[in-house]
């Protein structure tokens, strides 16, 4: 196992197995400095190894699941916070095309570069030779030329509802009622539709539920307009955690 130390951009810790370490500049092998790990008598290999961000402090793990902690000095310092460095995202090469190729479009092919060309480009033009060109304005109707009313300097003349020509792709209400009305449509089960229960005719008790309700979960109703907090209610209470919390602090002597 091979590493180089931190604060040294030339020196390299090797470490064997049997527990020996040198630490040597690889610009000059003549100075070195070799240290064996105190490893139990029972045998032990080392397995790891790893250099701290500051480059003060060695640690060494075996196969007996120990670590031995080597110090530059009594007072080792460590960094608390030590982060990987963040390099930049490499440059992806640009794939090579074809002169003959005709299937890539044109906005696949990178520009070449200001830099890399020695004359200008086709587009670069000079403004002596360019001429800006608008929009231009629309004609009016001769219509509306020959019904003009003119009030001083301001012209006045009637709205024919010629200016949209676009046509409404809105279906008509007739297509559409016939459409729902059609006993080919999809229309809603009847099972589906919304109840509203008549507890005028007959008490709350004697109301059949079960013959619109044919779950095993008591069903809760809305009976009052934008009243929304029974169905919020039968909802959360299907979530398992939150249920559990909230019996939780239910009082045993009073529910």
């Amino acid at each position: 196992m091979i590493k180089f130390l931190p604060k040294f951009a030339a020196k390299c810790c090797v470490v064997s197995q049997t527990g020996q370490f040198q630490i040597f500049d690889v610009t000059d092998y003549t100075q070195r400095y070799i240290q064996n790990v105190q490893l139990p008598p029972s045998g032990a290999s080392i397995t790891s190894f790893d250099v701290s961000s500051t480059g003060q402090a060695l640690a060494f793990g075996d196969d007996h699941n120990y670590i031995y902690l080597y110090g530059a000095c009594s007072e080792v310092d460590f960094n608390m916070g030590s982060k990987p460095t963040e390099f930049a995202d490499p440059i992806e090469p640009v794939r090579a095309v074809p002169i003959t190729d005709i299937y890539t479009p044109i906005s696949e092919i990178s520009p070449f570069p200001y830099w890399a060309i020695s004359d200008k480009l086709l587009s670069d033009m000079s403004p002596d030779i360019c001429r800006k060109t608008y929009r231009p304005t629309p004609a009016i109707d001769p219509e509306i030329l020959r019904t003009l009313r003119m009030v001083g300097s301001i012209g006045y003349a009637p709205n024919h509802g010629k200016r949209l020509h676009v046509r409404s792709t809105v279906a008509t209400e007739s297509a559409h009622n016939s459409k729902r009305n059609s006993p080919e449509a999809n229309e809603m089960p009847h099972r589906y539709y919304f109840l509203e229960p008549n507890y005028d005719k007959m008490d709350k008790d004697e109301y059949d539920f079960l013959r619109y309700n044919h779950s095993p979960f008591a069903g809760l109703d809305s009976t009052l307009p934008n009243s929304y907090s029974n169905n919020m209610i039968q909802s959360l209470y299907f979530i398992r955690p939150l249920r559990t919390g909230i019996i939780g602090h239910v009082c045993k002597k009073e529910y």
